[in-house]
């Protein structure tokens, strides 16, 4: 049984896919160094986990799934409420693929903001990635819990 666990474990290692799960506000803030000031919004993420809940069997065709919850603290550090669109990679973000040439995407995506299922939809950026998008509000200095899950 001793020598069965690293076997198991190398196989596991060798096996393993990449974990989407980030959020992000509608565009990003254009050029790799933002002046200051210059910001779109003062929401800003305080944290982030990730909980990947590896399901026991498999569909047949594919190599392994999970259920993933990501959970964000967020908080809105200017004077008013923000209301936005917030968005969710349903695809490799860079382009880069699954070491297969393939671009696998998330499926049984939700949302909830502070315990509020939220509705989703679908879009894609110029990139042609694939996005979740859904509506949050950010009251002034509290703490708003969004949270995500896919399959």
């Amino acid at each position: 049984m001793k020598k069965l666990i690293p076997l198991l474990a190398l196989l596991f290692f060798l096996f393993a896919h990449p974990v989407l799960a980030d959020i992000a506000p509608p565009d990003q803030p254009p050029g790799a160094n933002p002046l200051p000031g210059s910001d779109p919004t003062q929401v800003r993420m305080l944290s982030e986990s990730v909980l990947i809940d590896v399901q026991p069997k498999a569909p047949a065709g594919s190599i392994g799934q999970a259920q993933v919850t990501a959970s964000f603290t967020m908080r809105n550090l200017g004077n008013v409420a923000e209301t936005m669109p917030v968005r969710f990679p349903l695809s490799f973000w860079d382009g880069s693929s699954n070491g297969f040439g393939n671009y696998p995407e998330i499926q049984d995506f939700s949302a909830k903001v502070d315990g509020r299922t939220e509705p989703t939809r679908r879009i894609s950026t110029d990139n042609g990635v694939p996005w979740a998008e859904f509506q949050a509000t950010f009251p002034p200095e509290k703490d708003i819990l969004v949270e995500v899950t896919y399959l």
